[in-house]
């Protein structure tokens, strides 16, 4: 997928355990990642899309294709409101 993605607004990147090949956007609050540290040092939080996280993904690795991006955080990213922060998005 090579949906567009904000330009000057930092997008932060996330793996979940089911896919571990997919990238998801992380949650962020006042420009920075929702996430929290595990005892095992692994960086776990939500995606945007609702995915639980349990690590992080390089720009480098969504930008050369070793991880595809999840078609729900691209699809929410294109309708996003204006603004810093990508919120967890649910239904209702």
């Amino acid at each position: 997928m090579t949906a567009e993605l904000p330009s000057g607004i930092p997008v932060f990147w996330g793996r979940g355990i089911v896919e571990p090949n997919c990238a998801h956007v992380r949650e962020t609050r006042a420009g920075q990642p929702v996430a929290d540290q595990a005892e095992d040092g692994s960086v776990v939080g939500f995606a945007i899309c609702g995915c639980l996280l349990i690590a992080d993904v390089t720009d480098e690795n969504v930008a050369s294709g070793a991880c595809r991006r999840c078609s729900r955080c691209m699809e929410l990213m294109a309708n996003r409101l204006p603004g810093v922060d990508y919120p967890l998005w649910t239904d209702g």
